[in-house]
């Protein structure tokens, strides 16, 4: 492992049916960041986040386990498609610092876009139009106003009725779009783009304008096993399952 190094995870879907999750990124945190200088989480760390004042004894210790490493490291948290509703107050109970999506960085001297991945799925019409809606700033806050039990409700019935959708969808449907990858890196004058989402994991190298272009796309926490991208200070990068 270089010596110094970021470390990138995505798609955790933590949730109370399937604990095994949540020890499987204590065991994580506890081998991998020692000596990185910072963890980067893309998108959908929780399979649902209906909002901050959701304090069951799960996802309080999620919190409290984010809380202890991010007092050792800088951890970055995006929201996905399934936890969006993420707020200051979820940064203020973890220590962790919630991202834009897309957000640019400079990751060792590398102009670098990471993103949850769902805006590079420009096929997916459905999904894109449910995103811009449900994530509106206005329906956020209404959504918010509802009672707890009223909103894990609903989210029960948005996700089985998304999953239903998904199982119908192609494969080139849900997939990322290189028009897509394109049209980002030249409006964020990038070199590469790191993203979740899809959990198609790979590395993908191409030339765009004479430059060359390196899409990095990291998997899916399931089945007990997890994968992490670790990028070093000296541009070596290395997609691993653990």
């Amino acid at each position: 492992m270089p010596t110094k190094h970021t470390l990138f995870i995505a798609d955790l879907h933590l949730n109370i049916n399937v604990p095994e999750t949540l020890l499987l990124l204590a065991e994580f945190l506890k081998n991998y960041t020692p000596h990185a200088e910072a963890l980067y989480i893309l998108g959908d760390l929780f399979e649902v986040w209906v909002g901050d004042d959701d304090s069951s004894e799960f996802l309080d210790k999620a919190r409290q386990l984010l809380k202890k490493y991010s007092a050792k490291l800088p951890i970055y948290v995006m929201p996905g498609n399934r936890d969006f509703a993420l707020s200051d107050k979820f940064e203020k109970q973890t220590g962790c610092k919630i991202l834009h999506d897309p957000e640019k960085i400079n990751l060792y001297g590398t102009p670098t876009l990471l993103t949850h991945g769902d805006i590079l799925c420009t096929k997916d019409y459905m999904h894109l139009l449910f995103r811009k809606f449900i994530q509106h700033r206005f329906c956020v806050k209404m959504l918010l106003k509802l009672p707890l039990a009223k909103r894990q409700k609903l989210a029960t019935v948005v996700q089985n009725f998304t999953k239903k959708c998904k199982n119908k969808k192609p494969n080139y449907v849900k997939g990322v779009q290189h028009n897509a990858i394109l049209k980002f890196i030249k409006k964020y004058q990038v070199e590469q783009i790191i993203h979740g989402h899809t959990h198609q994991i790979a590395i993908e190298d191409f030339t765009f304008n004479n430059q060359n272009i390196k899409r990095i796309c990291l998997g899916e926490w399931v089945n007990g096993k997890g994968t992490v991208l670790i990028v070093g200070a000296d541009g070596l990068k290395q997609l691993q399952d653990f």
